[in-house]
């Protein structure tokens, strides 16, 4: 299975339509998943598996603006920086 990052730059039409069919009600900051990174940095996305890729889409404030521009939806995720990156997790109760 093919493994794909990608940021709001790089995304497509077909991107978006992965997504919306992945979380046709959106998504919201449960469904965010938080990867290590061998840097130690953690990166935020979220996952959407076809028949033959797992496409990683980075959460950051771009992304943000283009899927609720593109989708018509409000996400409500609030992000604590503009990095695509995060030097730490997340608090577990945050």
């Amino acid at each position: 299975m093919n493994r794909v990052i990608k940021n709001y730059t790089n995304i497509t039409r077909h991107h978006i339509d992965l997504i919306e069919a992945a979380f046709p009600e959106g998504f919201s900051e449960e469904d965010v998943k938080v990867l290590s990174m061998p840097s130690g940095q953690y990166l935020r996305c979220l996952e959407v598996e076809t028949s033959d890729t797992l496409y990683l889409f980075r959460i950051d404030e771009g992304m943000i603006v283009m899927l609720e521009e593109a989708t018509d939806d409000d996400f409500g995720i609030d992000l604590d920086d503009d990095s695509d990156d995060l030097e730490s997790p997340p608090h577990p109760l945050e």
